[in-house]
């Protein structure tokens, strides 16, 4: 039997993948325009699907939109 490979968003639970849908995100490539906190504020991203969604980003080279309060905040902290 073939196996099939699941690719992003249908490796993540239903309600994952609704809401993704909802922000128009339907390839991986379409989180770059977000920052990594504005995905992980979305009802139904849970810490199961950012650790997939973060993988699946850095396997292919891919990043969040950059954040620059959290870099403002960074520099504060050092």
């Amino acid at each position: 039997m073939k196996e099939t490979v699941k690719h992003f968003p249908f490796y993540l639970a239903k309600p994952a993948q609704r809401i993704l849908a909802q922000q128009g995100i339907t390839e991986l490539y379409d989180l770059c325009r977000f920052t990594k906190a504005e995905i992980k504020n979305l009802h139904g991203i849970g810490p199961d699907a950012m650790v997939k969604i973060k993988n699946d980003l850095f396997e292919r080279s891919l990043k969040f939109k950059a954040d620059p309060e959290a870099y403002q905040r960074w520099i504060k902290e050092t």
